[in-house]
């Protein structure tokens, strides 16, 4: 098979192109179904029961979406100019697309005794604000800050700020344009913005904006910049702008078919996404620098153009696809996530590799063809070459020292990788002068907290909410709820039955309780519905059928630990006093991806290794050798997950794909090892034969190439998205403990296990490679990367 498509580029290089570009256009369709989900709700599968209760408490209690808009003025909240202020951006934010409910301070409504009935009306009447005298306006300061359902929900405790609350229509399938939707809040507010009066943005729709916002600008800033990185290595080693273009060509095209391919999948854009195209260039950059070194060195053993691409691509091609295999499995383990945007990102990924490949050998290859008599070597300036034979004599010398402090820092590692805890802070996904950061620290500062979360509740029947009995058990929950530490504030139906029965009873607060009987629950809800004004009933507390209430929770959370065991307190708790609840919302939500994250890590990384030992050992036909090749690349992954534990670091969104993709990634440089040890050893070289050989011209171009994915995966570092920030590093890190391995550990544990032959052997891999000149010579099946003699003239590929 190697020889005949080898034969066919070579012989038909228009045919071949052709055929890429067909292959390309085959992932061209995926671009009409381009999609986008930033929201919270795209990291679950639809069929997740985490996800499946959140659906039914929205349909249950209407749309959780909001965006909060804080209005922060120095002159303090009760005064004519800012209530004023406060009710034209009130006025505004109804007339914005998709919003179906605005509350705030003007409009909240205020229960209060009026004769032997009770009345109803907005806290304060925006129509006659021109009206109140400064001694009302502070009277009604007074009762805001003195009532739990009005201060740290729509006023803080200074009076300087308050929040107005805007409610998106549900869009479960078809969600609002949440970043349109922000972008026009944010040109609003400008308006309103004076020397007195600040506004700041909040909730799950300027978050969802921010987290697309982030991707896009990691996009458009770090994958050009990679490239150009990329480009420029290409051209300081061939000074050929001709290899420049091609070698841009074949990474801009395999992005354009994983992205092309993923579409088609019905994969969408998400906050992810931005580290799928960098990792691919990474990755598809290895295969470009393999052809070439490998045509350049055929250029100096041949000094025939034709003959040296001939004997690149055939000594290449099976390395790269084995190494493009092994790697498409490691990105693939992330198949079976539960996490749907890590299950997008592993397969797609997956998917570019191969693609990668195929275009390496059938557009790259045909455009060095096009061109190949006007790749001639001419003069270039001596160089050193970058010899470690030196490191060689080291590893056979201290080999035995070399294994045991590796043995020692791997069980290190392991030990206190087993302590690295599984942790979500939502708060730390952007940078600290990000304005999601900055906003949030100030307005925590005035309100105490920010975090929501939803509780409910179904009674045991239609109409069970009007129990009495059912109600005071509530009740109970919500007084105990309160004094949970991290939790600031709940409200739910009871706080306004409670205030509807006190003001019946004159505002007698021996009578702020629930009322005794089931038909006076009844009346006095359907009073209270009956008095306040269009938009502001109870549908969003309680369900149309009665069956089920909803209780809404403030807290003071930072990470996903501290969530999830009040989360566990608080539904021991329901479950003790007998009542059929759960925790929910968009916190909750994010939360428990946590467990999905350890499944992910542990399934993922296991297939991973099972199955690139497979090809390891069918490849280097032997389970010795496949094993080994192993140990380097877990070594690198036991040290860094040490190395992430004494740096307090913790496996997140982003840490999670690091394990895998280095087993993926780092495997290749132990093939071309294996490829080149077990040829020399079938030729009869002793170990310290075989050993000078591996550090003078296999490992150097290893060293590069692995300096080439570092510089690729470090590119993160001004990444916005923090769980890709910390991807890209930390990959780089492992990367660099598994170059680390490769050129000592490796090589000692093969000086230990080995032995020299007995007798030099025949070589059985190697094979006559026949010329259109009819001549014929004999080149082993592995060649490694192109590496210049030493103190000879460096052949100048310029055009």
């Amino acid at each position: 098979m190697k020889n005949k498509i080898v034969n066919f580029i070579i012989e038909n290089p228009l045919k071949a192109f052709i055929f890429s570009w067909l292959f390309i256009a085959t992932s061209l369709p995926g671009y009409f179904y381009a999609a986008s989900d930033y929201s919270y709700k795209v990291w679950y599968a639809d069929d997740n029961p985490n996800l499946a209760e959140f659906k039914e408490f929205e349909s249950k209690f209407g749309s959780d979406d909001n965006i909060l808009i804080s209005l922060h003025s120095k002159k303090g909240i009760f005064n004519k100019e800012t209530l004023q202020q406060v009710k034209a951006l009130s006025e505004k934010l109804w007339q914005v697309q998709d919003i179906i409910r605005v509350d705030s301070i003007l409009d909240y409504p205020h229960v209060q005794s009026f004769e032997n009935d009770i009345r109803i009306e907005p806290f304060i009447d925006a129509d006659s604000l021109e009206d109140l005298v400064p001694q009302k306006l502070e009277s009604i300061k007074e009762i805001a800050i003195n009532d739990p359902n009005i201060k740290n929900w729509f006023i803080s405790q200074d009076a300087s700020l308050t929040v107005i609350t805007a409610t998106m229509r549900p869009g479960f399938d078809n969600p609002p344009p949440y970043a349109k939707i922000d972008k026009e809040i944010e040109s609003l507010l400008k308006t309103f913005e004076s020397d007195d009066i600040k506004l700041y943005r909040g909730g799950a729709v300027t978050m969802t904006r921010y987290n697309q916002e982030g991707t896009e600008n990691d996009t458009k800033f770090i994958l050009p910049m990679i490239m150009l990185i990329f480009v420029g290595i290409i051209f300081y080693l061939y000074r050929s702008l001709y290899c420049v273009l091609m070698t841009f060509g074949l990474l801009l095209l395999s992005d354009v078919m994983m992205i092309g391919f993923s579409f088609l999948l019905g994969f969408k854009v998400n906050t992810l996404a931005a580290a799928a195209p960098t990792v691919l260039l990474t990755v598809a950059m290895a295969d470009a620098v393999h052809i070439l070194t490998s045509f350049f060195i055929g250029l100096e053993k041949f000094d025939n153009s034709k003959k040296a691409i001939k004997y690149s691509l055939q000594k290449n091609f099976y390395p790269t696809l084995l190494t493009s295999i092994t790697t498409s499995l490691g990105f693939l383990s992330f198949g079976i996530a539960e996490i749907i945007p890590i299950s997008w990102m592993g397969i797609g990924i997956s998917i570019g590799v191969i693609c990668a490949w195929v275009l390496s050998y059938f557009c790259f290859a045909p455009m060095i063809v096009f061109r190949v008599k006007d790749l001639k070597k001419i003069s270039r300036k001596k160089k050193k070459s970058f010899d470690l034979t030196w490191l060689a004599s080291f590893v056979m010398k201290h080999a035995k020292s070399i294994v045991m402090i590796s043995c020692v820092l791997m069980m290190t590692g392991v030990y206190l990788g087993s302590k690295l805890e599984v942790n979500l802070e939502p708060k730390k996904q952007f940078k600290d002068n990000h304005y999601i950061i900055q906003s949030g620290k100030f307005l925590e500062t005035k309100l105490g907290a920010l975090g929501s979360f939803e509780i409910m509740i179904k009674a045991q029947e239609e109409d069970g909410v009007k129990d009495p009995a059912f109600l005071r058990r509530v009740d109970s929950f919500q007084n105990w709820l309160e004094s949970i530490e991290g939790v600031y504030q709940s409200t739910s139906i009871i706080n306004i039955l409670k205030k509807t029965h006190r003001s019946l009873n004159g505002d007698n607060d021996e009578f702020y309780k629930i009322p005794e009987t089931k038909s006076a629950i009844a009346e006095e809800l359907l009073l209270y519905q009956l008095s306040v004004p269009e938009g502001k009933d109870t549908t969003n507390l309680v369900s149309i059928k009665n069956d089920s209430m909803r209780i809404n929770g403030r807290w003071k959370i930072d990470s996903s630990v501290e969530g999830l065991e009040i989360i566990k307190t608080i539904e021991d708790k329901l479950a003790e006093m007998k009542l059929n609840g759960l925790v929910t919302g968009k916190a909750p939500l994010t939360f428990g991806l946590v467990i999905e994250i350890v499944n992910t890590l542990g399934t993922s990384f296991f297939m991973a290794l099972f199955f690139i030992g497979i090809v390891l050992v069918l490849v280097l036909k032997s389970v010795k050798l496949g094993l080994l090749a192993l140990i380097p690349n877990v070594f690198p992954i036991a040290l860094g997950a040490g190395c992430f534990y004494l740096i307090g670091a913790h496996i997140d969104l982003g840490m999670v794909l690091v394990g895998s993709v280095c087993l993926g990634i780092a495997v290749d440089d132990s093939i071309h090892f294996m490829f080149e040890y077990k040829r020399k050893k079938l030729e009869g070289a002793t170990r310290k034969e075989n050993f000078e050989n591996l550090f003078a011209f296999t490992l150097p171009p290893l060293f590069f190439t692995t300096l080439i994915l570092c510089l690729g995966f470090s590119s993160f570092v001004f990444a916005s998205y923090i769980p890709n920030l910390k991807f890209g590093l930390m990959t780089a890190l492992v990367l660099s403990f598994a170059l680390i391995a490769d050129v000592t550990l490796l090589p000692a544990v093969l000086y230990l296990t080995e032995k020299d032959p007995v007798a030099p052997a025949v070589s059985l891999d190697n094979e006559t490679v026949e010329l259109e000149d009819e001549s014929s010579i004999e080149v082993p099946d592995y060649v490694p990367p192109y590496r210049p003699p030493v103190d000879q003239p460096q052949p100048d590929i310029s055009l």
